[in-house]
């Protein structure tokens, strides 16, 4: 699920550069490769931590805490 994640992310990044306005493309190649891995970065960081809670919840380690 992940590698299909990263897939998608990745073609939407590229999409984005293509089809963006072309006084943005004016920026250097440098400059859109780091915001788009930026981006990238941050929405797999974002689903990372989603799927850990959710496992953390269902694997009952949360229930083995003292005092909640």
């Amino acid at each position: 699920m992940m590698a299909w994640t990263v897939g998608i992310l990745v073609v939407l990044v590229v999409l984005a550069m293509v089809l963006a306005d072309p006084q943005f493309l004016d920026m250097r190649l440098s400059v859109l490769l780091k915001l788009g891995a930026g981006v990238l970065a941050t929405i797999l960081l974002a689903a990372g931590l989603m799927a850990a809670s959710f496992y953390s919840d269902t694997s009952g380690h949360d229930d083995d805490a003292p005092g909640v």
